[in-house]
């Protein structure tokens, strides 16, 4: 039996019991309610799985579980597949209804509740509230009709966004050039954007996949001892604010649109703003502005 929709926090010593083996045990299991009539092979072959599977406080977390009971009038205009509520178990031992982000009255019936589709199957999204509690969670997925429940486990965890940024700086030094690593802290979608509006210092205004790498490589070779000397740090959140100096010495020919400028092996020591935009401890995207006329002219360049 689900837990009624009229409380945010719930009381199921059972669930409690069940829940906290599945966290313990690290794993997304369906619990031993069976699957619900008509659901097919395919439907029931369905893996329960969360996504991401840890994050932060404020993260969006998608569940996807199965066995429900579909809709055995798949001709027809109307869904009329399984109702399933969804709740969830936190670190300190309660169990709260998983309110979508959509809901304004916490009274509605389907607050914390979705249809199946066709086969059986659901897809839920809760986000985590900002002050939620770091640790280990579950969440449990009940057929209202079927009685099945699916429990899915995940966690609450905080990301120092400064050591990651601190982390990307370490890692495109001359000295370590470490470009997996560097590459490794982005989104999949996360991009570079150097100077602004149209500014293209280094003939890209902007790098994505493996020309986030390539950025690292290029400056490498103009200064092969490149060294960001970091003097003031501020974190906003999911932002970090930095103002540094880019230092180095002039020893790599460098390309422009007028031409290949030789080396001087000049000592560089560039005044320097980067902006770090940071999502679920991954950087979604960093915007450096350069002073590059300060930055040629320590290079010998007019």
């Amino acid at each position: 039996m689900a837990p009624k929709n009229d409380g945010h926090s719930l009381s199921r010593r059972g669930f409690l019991r069940r829940s906290a083996m599945a966290a313990s045990a690290g794993m997304l299991a369906a619990c031993a309610v069976p699957v619900a009539p008509g659901v097919s092979a395919a439907a029931e072959s369905v893996q329960p799985s969360v996504t991401p599977i840890a994050g932060a406080p404020g993260t969006r977390f998608t569940f996807v579980a199965a066995g429900f009971g579909g809709d055995r009038h798949a001709n027809d205009d109307k869904n009329s597949a399984e109702l399933v509520t969804f709740w969830i178990s936190t670190p300190d031992g309660r169990a709260i209804r998983a309110l979508r982000e959509d809901v304004d009255d916490l009274d509605e019936p389907y607050a914390s509740a979705a249809r199946a589709d066709r086969s059986g199957t659901v897809e839920y999204t809760w986000r985590a509230p900002m002050d939620a509690p770091v640790g280990a969670y579950t969440l449990v997925a009940h057929g209202n009709k079927s009685g099945r429940e699916v429990v899915i486990a995940f966690e609450i965890q905080t990301y120092d966004n400064e050591a990651i940024v601190r982390h990307a700086y370490h890692t495109a030094e001359g000295s370590v050039l470490d470009v997996a690593g560097f590459v490794g802290l982005f989104a999949n979608d996360g991009v570079i954007n150097l100077g602004h509006a149209g500014i293209e210092p280094l003939g890209l205004e902007s790098y994505r996949g493996e020309q986030l790498g390539d950025l690292v490589l290029s400056i490498a070779k103009y200064y092969p001892d490149v060294h960001r000397e970091l003097h003031r740090v501020n974190v906003l959140g999911d932002m970090v604010a930095v103002e540094l100096s880019i230092q180095g010495t002039f020893l790599g020919p460098l390309q422009t649109p007028a031409g290949i400028i030789q080396p001087t092996g000049a000592k560089v020591d560039g005044p320097c703003a980067d902006f770090w935009y940071l999502r679920d401890g991954k950087i979604e995207r960093f915007d450096c502005y350069i002073m590059l006329d300060t930055m040629r002219a320590q290079m010998g360049v007019k």
